[in-house]
């Protein structure tokens, strides 16, 4: 284990580029998987598939450690396909091309990175390529993590009953052992859309880009706009007929864009309008989310528009949703959330998919009532699906070994943290409530926006720290 930091990334970038020449967005897993099949029985694991897709591999102990607890360590495979809007990247077809710039590993900026949860398999699969010592050993690499925990929730418990503990490599912060994770309901609301004759004479497209995005859980706290809300806001009170309105990505991601088509009656002042209101939120961001921007252009006047009754419904449950940290500790801690992550219309229905995310229960069920009145007052319907939280505080076994450990490999011990977001641990923990768990992982930065980012220096510590897990100075034995 005596490895230089150069060697380590000289080894671990081309894992990574490998995992990224692949397609693997949520639900669209199985070339991915397939290939890391391969990859696992190539370096002497027993690999398995269940119905639903997520993948384990068993490794024999190294001669010697055989009398080690099986030590599981798991990640997901797929990731949150945030692209540039107006760009050509399509995330069905294209690999996510991977770039070394100034101390970060970033993408070309056309589409996020896929670091989350990527690279540290990539980690992972350079360990086991050095022939790492390790106890017996298994791997567990699920589906759909991105999109509710969804392949976690079908493991078989058999493959959780015989572990002692098991290490989560889905962290963000290479400082910090994950202890305790947020609950996460996943909120899916539409209203039909009627439509009428246009009765105004010009129009206007609305385009609103540029801004950072980012993850619902780890970023929801930092002040970033949310251009759909920004946008419903505006066109709530602009005295215009909607025609289009659609923006984001992902449920799970602070949207970079959202955009409207409306008609106007009189141009300069809704133009006038349209630069005031620009005035108003670039002042207000200007520190937290400084690169937003307004671009409004003429376009040819769609045949129809919403009915007013629809439009005003519509403008007032988008402008009104809870966004960002609903409530938070002395600590700072966020308790609740909730993001509006994406809205569009399809075959005559209005569609809105949110996020709540929660610390406390009795917090997020108030976040959640209020937008279930919301959602009466405007007879919008919702589809509601929802993961459990994963209790746990600093007297975790495993996360005290780790943080020993990183002492130990990188001179810096980890803190024990509660984060507000959700992880697998959560769900596997029902499946063997005497599983002790833990996660960890290198600084991410930005993920789920095409931002998304690793500082270099952050990986070498964490392969450090996982070759120590894996070889088991102190981390599992004691759990048997």
């Amino acid at each position: 284990m005596n490895w230089t930091d150069e060697a380590i990334l000289s080894g671990v970038i081309p894992e990574f580029r490998a995992l990224s020449a692949r397609p693997h967005g949520s639900g669209r897993e199985a070339a991915q998987r397939d290939w890391l099949s391969q990859r696992l029985a190539a370096l002497g694991g027993t690999t398995e598939r269940d119905p639903a897709g997520n993948l384990k591999a068993d490794f024999p102990a190294t001669p010697g450690l055989e009398q080690r607890p099986l030590l599981m360590v798991q990640g997901h495979m797929d990731m949150v396909c945030a692209v540039l809007p107006g760009g050509d990247f399509r995330p069905e077809e294209d690999p996510v091309t991977v770039v070394e710039e100034d101390d970060f590993l970033k993408s070309d900026g056309r589409s996020s990175l896929g670091a989350d949860n990527g690279l540290a398999i990539a980690v992972l699969l350079w360990l086991l390529e050095q022939k790492t010592p390790h106890g017996p050993l298994r791997v567990l690499l699920t589906v759909s993590e991105e999109v509710g925990l969804r392949g976690a929730m079908e493991v078989d418990k058999s493959w959780l009953a015989d572990g002692a503990c098991l290490i989560n490599m889905d962290g963000f912060q290479g400082s910090t052992a994950v202890v305790s994770s947020a609950s996460g309901t996943r909120e899916h609301w539409t209203r039909p859309l009627a439509l009428q004759r246009r009765s105004k004479s010009w129009a206007f497209r609305l385009a609103l880009d540029g801004f950072a995005g980012g993850h619902s859980g780890f970023d929801i706290d930092k002040g970033r706009a949310n251009p759909i809300q920004l946008l419903a806001g505006f066109l709530k009170g602009a005295g215009v007929e909607v025609a289009e309105l659609t923006g984001g990505h992902s449920f799970n991601a602070i949207p970079m864009s959202a955009g409207a088509l409306v008609v106007a009656d009189d141009p300069e002042a809704f133009q006038a309008a349209a630069g005031r209101w620009a005035d108003r939120w670039r002042a207000d961001y200007a520190e937290t989310d400084p690169e937003g921007r307004l671009t409004v252009t003429a376009e040819p006047l769609p045949r129809k528009v919403w009915k007013g009754g629809g439009q005003t419904a519509i403008l007032d449950f988008l402008a009104r949703l809870t966004i960002g940290a609903a409530s938070a500790g002395e600590d700072g801690q966020v308790l609740a959330s909730a993001n509006l992550g994406q809205v569009w219309a399809e075959d005559g229905v209005f569609h809105a998919a949110a996020f709540i995310r929660g610390n406390d229960p009795e917090k997020e069920t108030e976040v959640r009532r209020a937008h279930i009145v919301l959602s009466l007052w405007n007879d919008f319907t919702g589809e509601v699906e929802r993961y459990p939280g994963w209790p746990g505080g600093r007297s975790n076994r495993l996360g005290q070994a780790l943080s020993r450990l990183s002492e130990a490999q990188n001179g810096r011990p980890l803190a024990l943290s509660a984060l507000h977001v959700g992880l697998e641990p959560a769900v596997f923990l029902e499946k063997n409530p005497k599983l002790v768990m833990a996660s960890i992982g290198p600084d991410i930065l930005d993920a789920h926006s095409v931002s998304e980012r690793v500082p270099l220096a952050s990986i070498p510590p964490f392969v450090r720290l996982l070759a120590g897990a894996l070889e088991d100075e102190g981390c599992c034995s004691s759990f048997s």
